[in-house]
């Protein structure tokens, strides 16, 4: 259960560190608004791009051929205005794994042809 869970000198490591030694500051909570889930297949040119809401999920389709793959991002919008890029603390999980390989930092590599499902998960919010 416990162990890591992020390597030194990695963003989520560099955003806690600079936390603490900035004295840990209480901030005002942000509320998550809704997520931006955007891919590129290569080789093609289109970009496709999907918003989640606590109300209302749609489904992010990209057509991928064997050997390629898709950079996701995932951008979320506070409630403040704030827009940020969060692809490094989103959580990605392919439902069959031995079909997609899911890197970190959001890069997907199809092993296998056919229909497959990644989850993507921020705070509160998941969309598949």
């Amino acid at each position: 259960m416990g162990g890591d869970r992020f390597e030194p000198e990695s963003p989520p490591y560099r955003v806690l560190y600079q936390w603490i030694v900035s004295g840990a500051p209480r901030l005002r909570a942000r509320r998550l608004q809704a997520l931006e889930i955007s891919g590129q297949a290569e080789p093609y040119a289109h970009e496709a791009r999907t918003r989640i809401t606590d109300r209302r999920s749609e489904a992010l389709e990209l057509l991928v051929v064997p050997g390629s793959s898709v950079q996701l991002h995932v951008e979320a919008l506070f409630d403040d205005g704030v827009q940020r890029d969060v692809t490094p603390w989103a959580v990605l999980s392919a439902l069959d794994p031995a079909a997609v390989y899911v890197e970190e930092g959001g890069l997907l590599r199809p092993r296998e042809p056919g229909l497959h499902v990644v989850l993507v998960r921020h705070l509160h919010m998941t969309a598949a």
